[in-house]
Formats: structure tokens, sequence, C-alpha cells
């Protein structure tokens, strides 16, 4: 599943129910996120503050590998790459 509120501008009672249904997932730690994913959301960020304030709230998630592969470390590796493309000259 993929959530942007951005896709569903305007319906706020449907994006309040969407929020309700991704809150009720993620405390119930039924989400986990890939590392090209976890790796995306960070490499967007520009401050190193930031980035560590996000680093620290996708933590919580577990990191699913790909079908089919065996992706030991992968979540370090994404991080890593992700820090190295935030601080790369936009």
């Amino acid at each position: 599943m993929v959530f942007s509120p951005e896709k569903n501008r305007g319906d706020f009672a449907e994006d309040s129910l969407l929020v309700s249904e991704l809150q009720e997932l993620i405390n119930d730690v039924r989400v986990t996120i890939m590392g090209p994913i976890r790796q995306e959301l960070l490499s967007g960020i520009s401050t190193k503050s930031q980035f560590d304030a996000l680093k620290e709230h996708l933590e919580a998630f577990e990191d699913q590998p790909f079908p089919g592969r065996i992706m030991k470390g992968r979540q370090n590796s994404s991080i890593h790459a992700a820090n190295q493309a935030s601080r790369a000259p936009r």
C-alpha cells in the first residue's frame, strides 16, 4: 500500500480514514519498508538533523526483503546510500 495525501487533496474525510487505517497498521507493527523505499525517503532530505530524525522514525519499520532474495545488511547500505545522496549538490 502506498499512501500519499497529495493524491487525495480535497477529500478530507477519505484522507482522515486513510490516515487512521495507516496509524492502526503502524501501531500493530504490520508495516514494513523495502530498502529502496527507505533510501528514496531519506535521500530527499537536505539537512543532517532532518535526515537523522527521519532515519530514527523509519527504524521502527522492519526492512522488507525483495521476494526471493537474501539481502543481509541491506538496511544499512540503503541508509548509507541515502545519506550520500542527500549530501550531493543540487
